[in-house]
């Protein structure tokens, strides 16, 4: 696997790491997490030194771990922790399955990290002083949601954001997601006042199914459903079904879960919205929308797939 550098943001330490396994070394299954890890002590890289993990994140929840004790740690917010290691859901439309994997997750205040490639061993990496921060913003386009991997960034940068906060002062886009479950969902959204996102969001959404064989759907959509949804707390997440009338997640799929770093079954929401301070060196707040990983999603509209909404405001 491809060495990473973890850096918590407020402190110059830095950690490199690559995955060398995801199984168990006795029985094979998969969920067991064995990491190389050399830490830098301001001149050079240290030696590798293997670490396998104290349990099973498929058989046993996810693992919050700190690089440098290489000890568990307890997944919330002001933990001292860098990654959190769990098993995710992503949508293999082409298989027309969503497919578990075990996945790594960055601390998303503590921790930023850069990939490295073209690197076999962690002694042989870059000084991290010579990394540079990424650039973060809003992708130039909607075809991609790559960024700059090499540069140090958060768990998931603006920049990665199929959404965003793009949806706030464009047109009305009309967007397709594609749930795990295969319905095929047609939804805009924009701010309930206008280029005023704290106010509320208002959805308008249709949603068909998918056939799982020839992967077709119909022709048409139903009539849309305009639902208006309040936004979390600055610092605060709320996530989102096309399941429900009014778009929220019921209770027994928030059962243990925690906003950001302890979500529901990724299978079990769409869309997630959250509430951030505004970037550094800018004032106010920002809201965003987040896409569930079981979830494909295009911007049908700027694709030119699409025509703009004209829904009723």
């Amino acid at each position: 696997m491809r060495p990473t550098l973890a850096a918590p943001p407020a402190a110059a330490r830095h950690v490199a790491f690559r995955i060398t396994s995801v199984y168990e070394g006795s029985t094979a299954d998969s969920g067991r997490f064995t990491l190389a890890i050399a830490l830098h002590d301001g001149v050079s890289w240290s030696g590798e030194q293997e670490w396998v993990t104290p349990r099973n994140v498929k058989n046993t929840g996810q693992l919050c771990v700190d690089l440098f004790d290489r000890v568990e740690r307890a997944c919330d917010d002001d933990g001292d922790w860098q990654l959190r290691l769990a098993v995710f859901q992503y949508l293999s439309p082409l298989a027309g399955i969503a497919v578990a994997e075990p996945g790594v997750f960055l601390h998303s205040s503590r921790a930023v990290a850069a990939r490295i490639d073209d690197v076999t061993s962690l002694s042989s990496l870059p000084d991290p002083a010579t990394l540079a921060e990424l650039q973060d913003g809003p992708p130039a386009g909607w075809q991609s949601t790559d960024w700059s991997f090499a540069s140090l960034a958060p768990d998931l940068p603006e920049a990665g954001m199929a959404i965003g906060a793009r949806f706030v002062d464009g047109p009305d886009d009309v967007y397709w997601l594609l749930a795990s479950r295969f319905d095929l969902v047609r939804f805009t959204v924009r701010p309930i006042v206008d280029n005023d996102p704290t106010s509320g969001l208002r959805f308008s959404f249709a949603a068909v199914a998918v056939d799982r064989e020839d992967q077709s759907a119909p022709d048409t959509m139903p009539a849309p459903t305009t639902v208006d949804v309040a936004v979390p707390a600055l610092g605060d997440g709320t996530w989102l079904t096309f399941t429900t009338g009014d778009l929220t997640l019921e209770g027994p799929n928030l059962v243990d879960t925690a906003w950001p770093h302890a979500p529901p079954k990724t299978t079990r929401f769409d869309l997630a919205i959250e509430r951030v301070s505004a970037g550094a060196g800018e004032a106010g707040e920002e809201v965003r929308l987040l896409v569930s990983p079981a979830a494909c999603i295009e911007n049908a509209t700027q694709l030119g797939l699409d025509s703009t909404s004209t829904r009723p405001r």
